[in-house]
């Protein structure tokens, strides 16, 4: 359990102030991190190599199953595109298979693109840009909330590497033509890099469960947010935004107060003119959604939410 104590994390052997090391101790510092890791691997192959048998079989039952009814599911797309369109098969060919000839492409929302699907467009996007094609792609790293699912934000600059004998022209939008000044500049402190460095430095849980950043983590996520700051549209002047934290001695006085201020601050803003429709109420998971929205309608306030608008809860329908 020593080995994941976040003393191992770091590239160089930890030492007090105004010591230094030789090549040797940071040789010896790394041939331990290799071995720990060899240690962790072999751990987490004995937990759980029998969850990945299990998932194997199940998962040729479902293929087999998918294969006579005919099915494909979304997810399989990419990588049966990728037998389709491998490194053996030239670029005419391909356009032969698709049976059209693309010259310009428009990728949206790019930090949630997996390098497979980059793979199987790169021959043909390439292929574009050499005879005077376009390739135009949007996309915001700290948007990125797919990587459970491929999703590779390094693709931005791997892009550029790969494609830098082009003409590439790289544009930041740096204007908010959405939000009021209040909540851009309410933004630009959250995730100022000094803010940003603040948080990361701590360490949060117990040492049990001891959750940090590492000094890798730490850079990625610091040039990820360095050109986050934002100006708002000079007409956008107004705005307002307020933050409040709720504590109790337990879980059920902490909801309680929670239901309690909540309630006031409808009221508040009913009391300012504002329609019930211009109100929203963000929650973290659908439990808390059917909470909040159990508490609202006991208060006779009109509520909707995914759960009310969904015709299998009609009373109508399902008495």
């Amino acid at each position: 359990k020593n080995f994941t104590k976040k003393t191992f994390l770091y590239d160089s052997p930890p030492l007090k102030k105004y010591a230094t090391s030789d090549s040797g101790l940071e040789e010896e510092w790394l041939k331990i991190r290799e071995e720990i890791t060899e240690i962790a691997e072999a751990e987490a192959r004995t937990v759980f190599n029998c969850y990945i048998n299990i998932f194997e079989l199940v998962y040729r039952i479902f293929e087999s199953r998918a294969q006579k009814e005919e099915l494909m599911f979304l997810q399989e797309l990419n990588r049966k595109a990728q037998g389709l369109f491998g490194k053996d098969f030239q670029v005419p060919e391909i356009y032969y298979r698709l049976a059209i000839r693309f010259r310009h492409f428009l990728i949206d929302e790019f930090q949630d693109t997996s390098r497979l699907q980059w793979e199987n467009l790169f021959l043909m996007i390439e292929d574009a840009l050499a005879t005077g094609g376009t390739l135009f792609y949007v996309g915001d790293k700290k948007q990125a909330i797919y990587r459970w699912r491929g999703g590779e934000v390094r693709l931005f600059d791997n892009i550029r590497e790969r494609l830098r004998n082009y003409n590439i022209k790289e544009e930041q939008l740096t204007t908010n033509y959405r939000s009021q000044k209040e909540i851009v500049e309410f933004n630009n402190a959250v995730f100022s890099i000094e803010n940003l460095e603040r948080f990361l430095h701590q360490e949060f849980g117990d040492s049990n469960n001891l959750i940090y950043f590492s000094p890798r983590d730490r850079r990625e996520i610091l040039e990820i947010f360095e050109t986050s700051h934002q100006k708002p549209r000079p007409e956008n002047k107004y705005g307002y935004v307020k933050m409040e934290k709720i504590e109790g001695e337990d879980g059920d006085e902490r909801i309680q107060k929670i239901k309690n201020r909540l309630k006031d601050i409808i009221s508040d803003v009913r009391s300012r003119n504002f329609d019930f429709s211009d109100i929203a109420i963000l929650c973290r998971s659908n439990d808390e959604v059917e909470m909040l929205s159990g508490w609202l309608m006991e208060e006779g306030f009109s509520v909707q939410s995914e759960k009310t608008l969904d015709i299998r809860n009609n009373s109508i329908i399902n008495p």
